[in-house]
């Protein structure tokens, strides 16, 4: 896979493409690309399936009983509270 180099844009699109871009950035991202250029977008398409291979990758873990007691408890309460 043949990454461009050197271009700022270029440097953030593993980023991008796992969701980790804080919100400026990602909105800068989205609007280059929108522009058009072809490098990035290029680029793009070779990092999509690059960031699928990581997920599978993630091995599962099962949570503690404790660990998953509390976030039942949360979000039982958060629910009960309706609406935030």
């Amino acid at each position: 896979m043949a990454i461009t180099r050197g271009h700022a844009h270029a440097e953030l699109l593993p980023a991008f493409v796992l969701g980790a871009l804080d919100p400026e950035e990602q909105v800068d991202m989205e609007a280059h690309l929108k522009l058009g250029c072809e490098a990035c977008r290029r680029d793009l398409e070779a990092w999509w399936p690059v960031a699928g291979a990581l997920a599978l990758l993630a091995a599962a873990v099962r949570p503690t009983a404790s660990l998953r007691a509390t976030v039942l408890a949360v979000t039982l309460q958060s629910d009960a509270s309706g609406p935030s």
